[in-house]
Order: C-alpha cells, then structure tokens, then sequence
C-alpha cells in the first residue's frame, strides 16, 4: 500500500470534522427485543476536511496535495485535534502515560497502544505513526528479586543487636507473628546480615515498625567494606536524608499506617568498591521504635527513562537495544497522526464572485492494515 509520510495542513485540518465510527447489526425482534452484533471489533476514523477552509490559499494547498497523492491511491498523515496525545488534551505527555508491555528477557520491540477505558471496559488501540520526537519511554517501579526479605516471618537467625535494645524476644501484632523486640532503653541497631551489592547500582530498602514513645529513629544501609551509612533518621513524619559516602540516598517514602505503626522506604545508589551492606533499623535514643515488624531489600528498584531505544515512526515500534529485564513495566508517551487517505477521487471546486474558492466535501478515511 502506497503511504507517503507526510501529513495534511494543520492548518486546515484544525478546523475539520470527524472522529471514530463503529459498524453495529442491530436485528429487532418480534418481541421489541435487540441482538447486537459488532461487524468490526476496531473502529475507523472518518474526517471531512472541507470545514478547515477559510481561505483561497487554503484551497489552493489542499489541491496540491490531493494531486500530489493522486487522489485516492496514497496514504498519508492526518492530526487529529480531539485525539493525538498519549494522554489528555490539556497536559503534556509524559514517559508514564500508556502501558508499553512488560519485559521478559527476550523481546526487544514492542508496539505502541493507547488505552481507552470507561466504566470497567477498555479498547486498546494501535499506534501506527507516531510524530517524531515525541516518544519518550520510561520503566515503572521495575524491580528486581528481593536480596533479603523478612515479611511478617522476621527471622532471628540472621537478625542481631548491636546495642542495648533488649532482648530479641518475638512479639505478637496483627498479621505479625514473629515480630522482634528491640526494647526501649539506649542507644543501638538491629541489622540484617550482610548481602552482596553492586557498585553503581540502585536498590530498595524498606522497613515496617511500631514506633515508641519519642519520634526519633533511623534506617540504614551500612555499606561494606567500611561500614559506610547511608540512610534516614530524625523524626518518625519528617525524617533527614544522611549519607556517609555510602550512596546517594532519594525517592524516600514515609507512610503513617496507624495506631503506632509505620512504613519507612528509601532508594539508594551504591558508592563505589562496596559490595555488601546491611540494612538495620534503630534508635539515636531511647524508646523509638519498639519493633521490627518486615523489611526488604529489592534490586533494582526506581521509576525512570528506559535506557537504549529507538522508535520506528513508519511502524509506531519501539525496539530496545537489549532485551528489558523480566518484569520490568515498560511505559510510554507520545503524540501521533492518523494514517488515512482521500476518499474520493474527485475534488469539485466552486469560485464565488469575489474568487473566494470551497469545496463541498473533502472526505477522508483512516487506512487500516
């Protein structure tokens, strides 16, 4: 099919109407009863251009590229104003706003789609002709297998206490079954043994707790060899970032769940020639947290662009330079055209007397393959 990747003047089709049309059987049946059949599973877009002409130039620029496409027989671009973000008209497109698909150590293309959903349905629609320099993709939360996990199971085997924080009894709370406790009384730490990390690399570190009496406690990352911290500390809602040349701590997150209870997170950039860590939760002073409840440690864990790409925008394909990690949310924005041709291969041009020219209809129709 012939397809020139060119597209219609905006100017003109600013001002034109049209939108997606659907082909539905309807058979009424004797009883007033309705079966419904869709004859098409997609719709099909349909413009009419004529509205977009206000002036003679107008015209004149819509004829050569009706010449040039010889009528019906080439393809082309159209911008569609109502429709040609990757998300709502009245904001930019981000890297995070349409699904990509999701890696799985393999496939390296993956073809663009816009998601419309309304009341628990979704079609999902194809992009063929992304606009170029537009696409930006992005991975979502991707993360890697946990290093260490406790969950609810903390586990006293690889759990110890560098300080005086009482004894390391299991306590009870909720779901928690073998939660430990650290006491409320001095200074100290509890850490979970070391394992292994990357130079270089970014990780995920979280710890849930039952706080005590003074706001006033720390997480941590001490990284090895050096026992280099970096991590979290101050009070329980505001907390400060530290950071001992261990790694650049961010993206942290603090959730209040309730009664007590508290979710500290943080990401953290391992520094260089370290290679293990431990992640440990404690107290600056006496009585803060009172109990680690879970923790882990993921790797990779960060929401960002999506490195070694390139776009075909004949196509709407993303290829990959190297195969996405399993698991990894790949995400997408974009603008894009519509790929249509004239419906018509006549072009019937009135003059009026002050030589202001129109057309009746110019109609389009979108081009699928």
């Amino acid at each position: 099919m012939a397809f020139d990747e060119v597209r219609f003047p905006d100017m003109i089709s600013r001002g034109a109407r049209g939108g997606p049309q659907r082909r539905t059987q309807i058979v009424t049946l004797a009883s007033g009863d309705e079966e419904r059949n869709a004859s098409w599973a997609n719709s099909r877009r349909s413009y009419d251009a004529a509205y977009g002409i206000r002036r003679a130039d107008d015209l004149a620029a819509v004829i050569a590229f009706f010449e040039a496409r010889n009528g019906r027989l080439r393809g082309f671009r159209w911008k569609d104003w109502a429709d040609y973000k990757s998300c709502l008209p009245s904001v930019a497109a981000t890297a995070f706003d349409q699904p990509l698909g999701t890696g799985d150590g393999t496939t390296t293309a993956f073809q663009l789609r816009k998601l419309y959903t309304s009341g628990g349905q979704t079609w999902v629609r194809t992009i063929l002709k992304p606009v170029a320099g537009t696409v930006q993709t992005g991975i979502l939360t991707l993360q890697g297998p946990e290093l260490l996990t406790s969950g609810n199971n903390l586990q006293s085997a690889t759990w110890s206490n560098t300080g005086a924080l009482g004894a390391n009894s299991a306590v009870t709370y909720g779901s928690f079954t073998a939660a430990y406790d650290l006491g409320t009384t001095g200074f100290g730490l509890r850490q979970h043994a070391s394992v292994p990390v990357q130079q270089g690399k970014k990780y995920r570190a979280q710890v849930w707790f039952k706080a005590g009496g003074s706001p006033d406690a720390r997480l941590n990352l001490r990284l090895q060899p050096g026992n280099l911290d970096s991590g979290i500390k101050g009070t329980f809602a505001a907390p400060t970032i530290f950071n001992q040349n261990g790694g650049a701590v961010s993206n942290v997150v603090i959730t209040d769940l309730g009664s007590g209870f508290w979710l500290w997170a943080f990401d953290i950039v391992v520094g260089a020639g370290l290679t293990g860590c431990l992640l440990g939760a404690g107290n600056s002073t006496a009585g803060q947290i009172v109990t680690i409840l879970g923790a882990s440690l993921r790797e990779p864990a960060w929401t960002g662009a999506a490195p070694g790409w390139t776009v075909d925008i004949s196509t709407g394909i993303v290829n990959f330079l190297s195969p996405p990690s399993v698991g990894a949310n790949l995400t997408v924005g974009f603008e894009f055209d519509v790929p249509v041709r004239f419906d018509t291969d006549d072009l019937p041009v009135t003059l009026d007397i002050e030589r202001l020219g129109s057309i009746t209809s110019i109609p389009l129709i979108e081009v699928r393959r």
